[in-house]
């Protein structure tokens, strides 16, 4: 972990990224395991993920990291606690931004993945991707957006391609801008830009085939 803390400049970074290391590494590296089906692979990738974040730490909410103390405190008094039972006893909000952070991580994983498995022209299955969030207890869905429309509108998200999930899901869910988004998927921020109006259209359709308006959509989300 030394050399993402070297590459931080604050030590309130530094103790933020230590926090999410800690908590998200093991979860983070079953997830590419599950995808790459080899550890060495999953674990570069997990490298990759985590040298990300050092550039945008700023983007995780700061809520986050005041419950994962907790968390940890908890199990370092003895308690034999999983975090996903821990978040279990919060109220939705706190346990909300939790399910947050993890969503964010879990989307730049897969887009390492996805593009290491471009170059390496290997298939990945439906079953391992089909899921931002597989691999983490709850479902994000029922855990973090009860609204029905939303939850509507992220099933829909689940069916357009992948590169279309991802920008959507990091511009609305994330609120990242098309240059920040562009930094993570290794693309221009026009591309995005393009990317995203593509995909707003094709999502647009599909919601007004399920019954919701227009102008019911263009509320949500910054639609």
């Amino acid at each position: 972990m030394l050399v993402y803390l070297s590459l931080l400049d604050t030590d309130e970074d530094k103790k933020h990224f230590s926090i999410l290391y800690e908590t998200y590494n093991r979860q983070l590296l079953y997830v590419a395991v599950k995808m790459l089906h080899n550890q060495e692979q999953a674990e570069d990738c997990v490298h990759e993920t985590f040298m990300r974040l050092v550039k945008h730490i700023d983007k995780i909410d700061a809520r986050t990291y005041k419950v994962l103390e907790r968390f940890r405190k908890e199990q370092q008094s003895g308690k034999d606690i999983k975090l996903t039972e821990y978040l279990d006893t919060l109220e939705k909000e706190k346990k909300m931004v939790c399910y947050k952070t993890w969503g964010y991580l879990v989307t730049i994983l897969k887009s390492i993945i996805i593009n290491f498995l471009r170059k390496e022209s290997r298939f990945i299955s439906i079953n391992d991707s089909k899921d931002i969030f597989t691999g983490y207890g709850p479902d994000m869905e029922e855990e973090v957006i009860r609204d029905r429309e939303l939850s509507e509108l992220k099933k829909n998200i689940a069916k357009l391609p992948e590169t279309y999930q991802q920008v959507l899901m990091l511009q609305y869910f994330h609120e990242l801008s098309s240059s920040e988004i562009g930094q993570i998927l290794g693309k221009s921020s026009d591309n995005i830009r393009h990317i995203s109006k593509r995909a707003r259209d094709k999502l647009r359709t599909l919601m007004v085939r399920g019954g919701y308006l227009y102008d019911e959509l263009s509320d949500k989300k910054g639609f």
